[in-house]
C-alpha cells in the first residue's frame, strides 16, 4: 500500500510592496491555536477529565481541582502552605532614583492603600481607602491560580478623602469562584482581545430561598452576570495567549491522586462486603422436590440487590416473598490493607508538587533529596512565584485585566504626570524560621531526606540556634534510637 503524505498548503511569498503593507498594518496571519468552545472556554487536555471546564468545575460541579485541593492531605497542606508563604511575604513600594513629586505622592498613596512601608513592628494606620481585607489576604487568594490555573477578581471602587483631596481607590477585590465563569467573550485571539466575562451564580432570594439537592438556596434559579474586562484582575498560572485559565500545578500529580482515590474506594467496597456479606436468594423446595414459586432470574437478581442494601452484618432486615429463601454469604479471605500502595501514591504526589513548587531534584524513585543548592532554588522559586503575581498586580502593558496599581495611578493623576515607574516588590518571606523543622518532619516521613548540612543552612536562614554537623547527626541518631559515638564509647569503657 503506497504511503500517504499530507500536503500542507504553502502561503505564497510576499512581494516587497505587500511586505511593506503588512509591516505598516501589523497584520497577524496566525492564531494562538487554543481550542475553545462556543462560550470561549478552553476545552482541551490530553486527559479528558483534566480539560479546563471539567477540572476547574462549571456551575454546581466544582471540579476535580477543588476535590484534590480540599480532600487530599498531601495536596491540601502543600498548596495552603505555598499560598500562605506568598501572602505573608514582606512587600514594599521603594523610593525611585530621581523621583518626581507625582511619583512620591503616588508611592505614599499606594503605601497607605496597601498598608505597606509602615514602621516595622507597628500595624499600618487605618484609613477608609485601604484595600479591604489587606494585601496578605488578596495575595493568598491570588495564589489560588496555582491550584485552579487562574484567579479572577472583580474591582469595586469608591471615592475617599486622602490628605485633603478626593481620590478613587479599588478598595475591594472580590474573588470570583472559578467554576462560576460560564463564558469568556473574545474579540481576537489573545488576552488583549478578552472583553467580558459572564458569571453564572445562584439567584438568592434572602431567607426565602429553596434548598435544592445540590445544597444551594437557589430561590429563583440561576443569574447570569456580565462583567467587563475593565473591572477584572486575572492571575494566570503558566500564562498563554488566548487562554486566561492557564494550567494548574496539580495537573502533574493528578494521575497518582486518581489511583489513590480508586484504591481507597475499592478497599472500602471490599471491606463492606467482608463485614456485611452479600445476599443470595434461591427458590424454596417443596416436599415433593418441586418449587413453591416460579421467578425469573432478573426478578431474583432485583430482590438480591434490595437485600444487599438492607442487610447489616448478620442481621436480616429483609423477608423474601413466599417461596424464596435468603442466605447471607461472607467471603472466606482476608482483605490486605493497601498501606504501601497509599504511601507510594502520597510520595509521588508530594514529589510532583516539590518539583513544581519548591524546585527540588529527584534522587531515586519515590523520594527527593534537598541539597543546599536546591534550598536556594526553593527560595528563588517562591520569590519568582510572588513576582509573577506582582507583575499582574502592578500591571502588564496592554493587558486590560491586570494592574491594580496602574488603575490607582490612572484614576488619580493626569496623563502628563502619570507615575509609571512605581511598583510593588517583594523583600522576602517571614516564615523562614519554621523551615528547619519542616525539613526534619519531611525527612522523618520519608518524603524528603535532607542532609545535616541542609539543616545547618536552614537553621542559619531561620535564625535558629546554630548546631555543628556532629551535633545535628547525634540528634538524628538519638531520635532514631541509634547509639551515638559518645554512647558507644561509654559502653565500651
Amino acid at each position: 500500500m503506497p504511503k500517504r503524505e499530507a500536503t500542507i498548503p504553502q502561503r505564497p511569498r510576499l512581494t516587497a510592496q505587500e511586505l511593506t503593507v503588512d509591516l505598516q498594518t501589523q497584520q497577524a496571519f496566525g492564531r494562538t491555536g487554543v481550542l475553545r468552545d462556543v462560550n470561549g472556554l478552553p476545552i482541551y487536555d490530553s486527559a479528558p477529565e483534566m480539560a479546563p471546564v471539567y477540572a476547574r468545575g462549571l456551575f454546581a460541579d466544582h471540579g476535580l481541582l477543588h476535590e484534590m485541593s480540599r480532600g487530599d492531605p498531601a495536596i491540601a497542606g502543600t498548596m495552603d502552605g505555598l499560598r500562605k508563604t506568598i501572602g505573608r511575604g514582606t512587600y514594599t513600594i521603594q523610593a525611585l532614583p530621581n523621583e518626581t513629586s507625582a511619583e512620591q505622592e503616588f508611592r505614599e498613596l499606594a503605601s497607605d492603600f496597601l498598608g505597606v512601608n509602615h514602621d516595622l513592628g507597628q500595624p499600618p494606620k487605618h484609613w477608609d481607602g485601604m484595600l479591604e481585607g489587606g494585601l496578605t489576604r488578596h495575595l493568598y487568594q491570588a495564589a489560588g491560580s496555582k491550584v485552579y490555573g487562574f484567579s479572577a477578581f472583580e474591582i469595586t471602587t469608591k471615592t475617599v478623602e486622602w490628605r485633603g483631596r478626593l481620590v478613587v481607590v479599588p478598595y475591594r477585590l472580590r474573588a470570583i469562584a472559578p467554576w462560576s465563569i460560564a463564558r469568556w467573550l473574545w474579540v481576537g485571539d489573545t488576552l488583549v482581545g478578552l472583553t467580558q466575562v459572564t458569571q453564572q451564580t445562584p439567584d438568592y432570594q434572602g431567607c426565602f430561598g429553596v434548598q435544592s439537592s445540590l445544597g444551594y438556596s437557589l430561590g429563583g434559579g440561576w443569574r447570569y452576570i456580565d462583567i467587563p474586562a475593565s473591572r477584572l484582575i486575572i492571575y494566570t498560572n503558566q500564562h498563554a495567549d488566548g487562554n486566561p485559565e492557564g494550567t494548574s500545578d496539580l495537573r502533574s500529580c493528578w494521575i497518582h491522586w486518581k489511583a489513590k482515590k480508586e484504591t481507597i474506594i475499592r478497599h472500602e467496597g471490599a471491606e463492606e462486603m467482608l463485614f456485611k456479606g452479600y445476599a443470595k436468594i434461591t427458590e424454596s423446595e417443596a416436599p415433593n422436590g418441586g418449587k413453591f414459586s416460579h421467578y425469573t432470574e432478573n426478578e431474583i437478581k432485583e430482590l438480591e440487590d434490595i437485600a444487599d442494601d438492607l442487610v447489616e452484618g448478620l442481621t436480616k432486615r429483609f423477608r423474601p416473598p413466599a417461596g424464596l429463601d435468603i442466605e447471607i454469604h461472607h467471603p472466606e479471605y482476608q482483605i490486605p490493607v493497601p498501606v504501601q500502595m497509599l504511601h507510594y501514591y502520597d510520595q509521588q504526589i508530594f514529589l510532583a508538587l516539590q518539583m513544581i513548587l519548591l524546585g527540588l531534584s529527584s534522587s531515586h524513585a519515590g523520594s527527593a533529596s534537598m541539597s543546599a543548592e536546591a534550598s536556594d532554588m526553593m527560595v528563588t522559586n517562591l520569590e519568582g512565584s510572588a513576582e509573577e503575581q506582582l507583575d499582574v498586580f502592578n500591571g502588564l502593558p496592554g493587558v486590560l485585566t491586570t494592574g491594580v496599581l496602574a488603575r490607582l495611578a490612572a484614576w488619580n493623576f493626569p496623563a502628563s504626570t502619570l507615575p509609571r515607574r512605581a511598583r510593588l516588590s517583594v523583600l522576602g518571606f517571614s516564615n523562614a524560621r519554621s523551615f528547619a523543622d519542616y525539613l526534619q518532619k519531611l525527612g522523618m516521613s520519608r518524603w524528603v531526606t535532607p542532609t545535616a548540612r541542609d539543616e545547618q543552612v536552614a537553621r542559619h536562614r531561620g535564625r535558629l540556634p546554630v548546631l555543628t554537623l556532629e551535633e545535628i547527626q547525634a540528634e538524628r541518631e538519638l531520635m532514631k534510637g541509634e547509639p551515638t559515638q559518645a554512647t558507644q564509647k561509654g559502653t565500651q569503657a
